[in-house]
């Protein structure tokens, strides 16, 4: 008898702060099909339940940002937290076994899988909430996924049903087998992803990621863009940045004076700014100079509540650099390196959840991610009246060299984005 392993394939994307481009030539998407279950809109979970989620997923970003940035080198870095948690959540959603318990391992998960699915649910339904609806743009904030199955495999019906009530609208019925019907899936995830970011993620699929053997594609798609309340109003000019190996370049300076909540300390200065509506936050923290490597070498969960916790408003001058980089990313070995070997293993892999049996495997998981900051967001004229107040000098926070940011909301703290500038000009 031969043994046909059939391949599970999840893929990830995310999009950071970014201006709207046009979209794609359109690929006409396949009919979604919707189950027994629809996905569940007015779903309540309890204050614990989400804490826990909300406190596994941080942990998990900063396991993942030190394995990243193992990686990356000198690089710069930025990724979703948020999206990785969330479509790993689907994954875990059919895993079995010690498959199941080395997934729930690496991401912290600590509530059962029928309180955790719904919890996911309600933190992807409350983000969506926090879009600014007048049209304004001021801040957009848009978390969707997708789900792509070949058309007549043997599904669980229950499997579907947990990820149509809590992931998504339904499941779209595509077929992963023939060249071609496989290369027009391709494009239409392509597409979807292209459409979910407001055009920032091209091309997430490479042409070698699907194959005849593929069976599911579970997707996210993280677009955040924020106008900042207190804008940057004064003009860019070049300014001094100090890398890591002792270079100094020239890049793009922004400057402002505004009522800043910030932290200067002797291990490093931090500054919160506030996207207009607070609905969310970034914080920009810079190691003192010679403390890069080792502040990031003791980054933990806890950190940024705590420096949170110690941000005071200060009248402030603020000179920040503008930057914009984009990350992709193949995430199966570090995720295996992580703890959940399993997973990736087509011999031993317990996916038994999704199909009844042994077949499934996770074969990739992509991430794409990218980040703008710069100075848009001045249209935000009536959070600049914190600028003139001129009582005292002004504490002086100078980016001038390597540091970390992550944008969160505020409501609950769900991070949405982490990453570091080494250079701010990559």
């Amino acid at each position: 008898m031969t043994l046909l392993i059939r391949r599970m394939t999840s893929l990830l994307l995310a999009a950071g702060i970014v201006a709207s481009v046009g979209c794609s030539t359109s690929v006409v998407e396949p009919p979604i099909l919707v189950g027994d279950s629809k996905r569940d809109t007015a779903i309540r979970v309890n204050t614990e339940s989400r804490a826990e989620v909300i406190s596994s997923n941080r942990a998990f970003a900063v396991d993942l940002y030190h394995a990243l940035r193992v990686r990356a080198g000198n690089d710069n870095l930025v990724f979703s937290p948020h999206s990785l948690s969330t479509v790993l959540a689907m994954v875990y959603a059919g895993a079995r076994g010690e498959t199941e318990m080395q997934i729930e391992k690496t991401l912290h998960f600590l509530i059962p899988q029928n309180q955790l699915h719904p919890v996911f649910n309600r933190i992807n339904l409350d983000l969506n909430g926090l879009d600014d609806k007048s049209g304004s743009g001021g801040f957009q904030l848009n978390v969707a996924n997708s789900i792509w199955a070949q058309t007549g495999y043997p599904f669980q019906l229950p499997f579907l049903n947990t990820l149509t009530k809590n992931y998504g609208q339904g499941i779209r019925l595509v077929d992963f087998i023939p060249n071609e019907s496989r290369e027009l899936a391709r494009k239409q995830i392509n597409q979807w992803a292209h459409r979910e970011t407001s055009g920032r993620i091209s091309e997430l699929l490479k042409r070698d990621l699907l194959t005849k053997d593929t069976r599911l594609a579970l997707v996210n798609a993280v677009y955040f863009k924020g106008l900042w309340e207190s804008p940057f109003d004064k003009p860019t000019q070049p300014g001094k940045f100090h890398l890591l190996d002792g270079q100094t370049v020239s890049v793009p300076m922004m400057e402002q004076r505004f009522n800043a909540r910030i932290v200067d300390n002797p291990e490093f200065a931090a500054v919160e700014m506030p996207y207009r509506g607070d609905r969310a936050r970034m914080l920009f923290v810079v190691p003192k100079e010679g403390r890069f490597l080792e502040f990031e070498e003791s980054l933990a969960a806890e950190t940024i509540d705590e420096i949170r916790g110690a941000l005071k408003t200060r009248d402030t001058e603020l000179f920040l650099p503008k930057f914009e980089y984009e990350a992709d990313i193949q995430l199966a070995p570090i995720l295996t390196e992580m703890g959940m070997p399993l997973a990736f293993d087509p011999n031993n892999a317990d996916f038994s959840g999704m199909d009844g049996s042994r077949w499934l495997f996770l074969k990739h998981v992509v991430h794409k991610a990218m980040v703008k900051v710069d100075e848009k967001g001045t249209e935000a004229a009536a959070a600049s009246a914190a600028l003139v107040e001129k009582i005292s000098m002004p504490w002086r926070i100078q980016i001038d060299r390597p540091f970390f940011f992550c944008i969160y909301d505020t409501q609950h703290g769900n991070l949405l984005f982490l990453g570091r500038v080494v250079d701010p000009r990559n």
